[in-house]
């Protein structure tokens, strides 16, 4: 993972906010995937 050094704070916060945010969707559909997974499986039984 690169990571990009940028002078100004508050440009820094707004990459921050941003990369939090695309984290947090990733883990939100991930745990969907995982939600629907399961579900699959409980009827292949």
């Amino acid at each position: 993972m690169e990571q990009i050094l940028i002078i100004d704070r508050n440009a820094v916060y707004e990459l921050d906010e941003e990369c939090f945010q695309r984290k947090m969707e990733a883990q939100r559909k991930q745990q969907e995937e995982r939600a629907n997974a399961e579900e699959n499986d409980k009827e292949d039984i």
